[in-house]
């Protein structure tokens, strides 16, 4: 639909001096858009909530404006010893015994390099984000835990306090510990950037059919691109909308390709 379309729209059109964004954070900006341009409300919602049940239940209205916290990983780097082995990264949101998790794909360490001109590492880039619904009642924490895909056993954690910075990504590095008998020992470091977003419901709905969003337990989980790579055109924009745009004062952008609701898998070029 049009609705779509306008969506799409959004991965070619990004500032020249904008950093790496994840897909997902720019079509969730857009969804403030809605928000402006649209009626919607603050609707009470239960504590026993979460993102998944919301966006299947019928008695939360598609007005509604929801919070979204969003955490993306985006690499891992860990000891030699682990090159070659799967593993699953597990997001918990919250304190344990209260939280909210979710699973992202399996992804396999690759064979030992050079990082960073000091030390060998087994690096591997996770490329997924991971989706919730804001608790109000929740500890600010975000847990995350690699686990074996076929035991099911955890391996590593790290865990953060949650930052939310208004309008943008907090990104940070957190250091990887072992679990078991070698509990506390450093095995590598993971790159994650956190943010949250205010968008109504129906808007979420669009989204999450765009980027190809999945559910996982207690949240949803999509791919992770930039979309910063690009060719630069000073030129007229002729995607769909292009005069709102220019009415904007939107005149550098960076052209992409056009892409399918499964195309967060494509490099923008």
């Amino acid at each position: 639909g049009s609705s779509n379309a306008q969506l799409l729209s959004i991965f070619a059109l990004h500032s020249k001096s904008a950093p790496a964004m994840e897909p997902i954070s720019v079509v969730l900006a857009t969804g403030m858009i809605a928000v402006c341009a649209h009626k919607v409300r603050r609707q009470p919602l239960t504590d026993a909530f979460t993102l998944p049940k919301v966006m299947e239940n019928q008695s939360v209205l598609n007005t509604c404006l929801l919070e979204v916290v969003v955490v993306h990983l985006r690499r891992v780097e860990l000891a030699p010893r682990f090159a070659g082995r799967g593993l699953v990264a597990r997001v918990k949101y919250g304190s344990p015994g209260e939280s909210a998790w979710c699973d992202c794909a399996e992804a396999t360490a690759g064979e030992a390099s050079q990082q960073h001109d000091t030390e060998l590492a087994s690096s591997v880039d996770i490329g997924q984000s991971c989706l919730f619904l804001r608790q109000r009642h929740y500890v600010p924490q975000i847990r995350i835990r690699l686990r074996s895909p076929h035991l099911g056993r955890t391996f590593g954690k790290a865990e953060c306090t949650l930052h939310l910075m208004e309008r943008r990504a907090h990104e940070m590095d957190l250091t990887l510990t072992s679990t078991g008998l070698h509990a506390k020992e450093k095995i590598g470091k993971i790159r994650i950037a956190m943010e949250a977003r205010l968008v109504p419901k129906y808007s979420l709905q669009e989204i999450f059919h765009v980027v190809n969003a999945q559910r996982r337990n207690e949240g949803f989980v999509v791919g992770l691109t930039p979309v910063c790579r690009g060719i630069r055109d000073a030129g007229s924009v002729t995607t769909e909308g292009s005069e709102d745009h220019a009415h904007a004062g939107v005149a550098d952008v960076i052209r992409g390709v056009p892409i399918a609701s499964s195309g967060l898998q494509h490099q923008l070029r």
